[in-house]
């Protein structure tokens, strides 16, 4: 934690940093917010031929307000260290790689086979309201030097909670996504194909629920799960 924020608090178990541009995608991490760092999941794996150590942090604002609310979802930082000439070394880091998970606590996390000899994090959370039940996955990729948020996928998507065929109700809908990876032309990192089927709601009125049978292959390009070019 030292060696990622220049700073940790034994007696607390965090470190603090100042963010220096806005967190991504919240309001909770402004340009100059001071947040409170934790680590949350530490694991080693080989990836390139070597042993490194996949580590993810979790920040919340430094205030005397609660973070425990729905919409409350922690700043997660990333770092993969290496042992290189017998001290470790940090390959990748992002400090503010994503915003993911709810309540103030941070999503379920593991290690996930990206390639032949690749590693990635793939980050899962899930949660609902008004009857609608959603399950999102992100994945984290180590690249240049950095960590990058490389495919965000929507995995589970349902109105089970409160549908029908009462007046004044919805249809009932349920989507689910499968993510693959499969070998393809880049030698180091495979490709992703994504599979969606069920159901899911005409755009507009009368709504009903419409059949999904869709699949999509993306490459790893920049850092970033895209469509092919070709």
């Amino acid at each position: 934690m030292k060696t990622l924020y220049g700073n940790f608090d034994q007696t607390k178990g965090e470190s603090t940093f100042v963010m220096k541009e806005a967190g991504p995608e919240g309001a909770f991490f402004p340009k100059g917010a001071t947040v409170k760092v934790q680590p949350y999941f530490v694991q080693s794996a080989e990836d390139s031929g070597t042993i490194k150590v996949f580590f993810l942090t979790q920040g919340i604002p430094a205030q005397d307000e609660p973070f425990d609310c729905h919409a409350c979802a922690p700043l997660i930082g990333a770092a993969v260290f290496a042992k290189k000439d017998g001290a470790w070394t940090v390959e990748a880091r992002d400090l503010d790689s994503t915003i993911a998970g709810g309540w103030g606590r941070p999503p379920e996390a593991r290690l996930l086979r990206i390639g032949p000899r690749k590693k990635g994090v793939e980050l899962k959370v899930g949660g609902g309201g008004q009857g609608v039940t959603v399950v999102g996955v992100s994945i984290l990729v180590p690249w240049n030097g950095s960590v990058s948020e490389a495919l965000v996928q929507v995995i589970s998507d349902d109105n089970g909670g409160y549908c029908g065929n009462e007046e004044g109700m919805m249809p009932c809908y349920s989507t689910h996504t499968s993510i693959g990876f499969v070998k393809g032309e880049n030698t180091e990192y495979d490709d992703v194909i994504v599979k969606t089927a069920g159901t899911r709601l005409s755009k507009s009125a009368p709504y009903k629920a419409e059949k999904v049978d869709e699949t999509e292959r993306r490459v790893l390009r920049n850092g970033k799960y895209a469509l092919p070019l070709h």
